[in-house]
This record gives structure tokens, C-alpha cells and sequence, in this order.
């Protein structure tokens, strides 16, 4: 658990991050991807109780497609199906996926408004929101 011995929250929320996303990682590792996992958000700053923790997910590899909006579904996809293999058996559940989606504002595929997220619940503690990044 040193990874996260600097954040200032509960053993049991530390624990449960050390279990979830050294899982995720190796699942990763796993098939051929490099899952680099950053804890960020108001967790690092402002007191606990807090209603989740923000983790940005970089999966080492580009989406496939044309756009941004492509390229990032086809990241979203890899990171939900390597989240549903790590929560497999254990005691974790995902309670909510929000994939990525354009800026209607700019009415582009290449400007997107959200990258996707992916809200995992331990069986006792805060849930852990999954933010991808390219």
C-alpha cells in the first residue's frame, strides 16, 4: 500500500485502491497493455468523507478510427471490458459506465466534451471513478 501512503483517507479506502488497480494493471499486462493509473481530483486536497475517488486510466495503446470520437469509443470499450475482467469474482461492481462523447457546442467528432467514465463500488467503502485519458 505504499503507493498511496501520502493520501490523506481512511485504511480501508487505501486498500481498497491497492486491491482494484494493481488488479487492473495486471489484467492489463496481461493483454499486451500498459495501464498507467493516476489518483487526482478534490481526494489529494480536500478532507474526507468524499463521494469517490477520481483515477485518470492511460491504457498505453491509441483507440482505432478516424476521429477522436472513434478513437476514444474504441479506448472506452477496452477499458470496460479489462474493468469487467478485473471485477470478475471479487468485490467490486461497476455501478455506472458514461462513455465519451463530442462538444455539441463545435458539433465535431475531434473535440470531445467527455472522455468517459467508468464508476467501480468495493463491497465497504467510496466508489472509484475511472476517467480515461489517451
Amino acid at each position: 500500500m505504499t503507493e498511496f501512503k501520502n493520501l490523506e483517507i481512511p485504511e480501508q479506502e487505501k486498500s481498497n485502491l491497492t486491491k482494484f488497480l494493481a488488479s487492473l494493471r495486471e489484467k492489463g499486462k496481461e493483454k499486451g497493455l500498459d495501464v498507467v493509473t493516476e489518483v487526482v481530483g478534490g481526494v489529494l486536497n480536500k478532507p474526507w468523507p468524499r463521494k469517490d475517488i477520481d483515477v485518470t486510466v492511460r491504457l498505453g495503446k491509441k483507440g482505432k478510427g478516424d476521429t477522436a470520437i472513434e478513437m476514444a469509443c474504441d479506448e472506452f470499450k477496452t477499458l470496460s471490458e479489462l474493468v469487467e475482467e478485473t471485477i470478475a469474482g471479487g468485490d467490486f461492481k461497476v455501478i455506472k459506465k458514461i462513455k465519451p462523447a463530442i462538444d455539441e457546442e463545435f458539433d465535431s467528432p475531434n473535440i470531445l466534451k467527455f472522455d468517459g467514465t467508468i464508476q467501480v463500488k468495493p463491497e465497504k467503502g467510496a466508489v472509484i471513478e475511472l476517467i480515461r485519458r489517451e
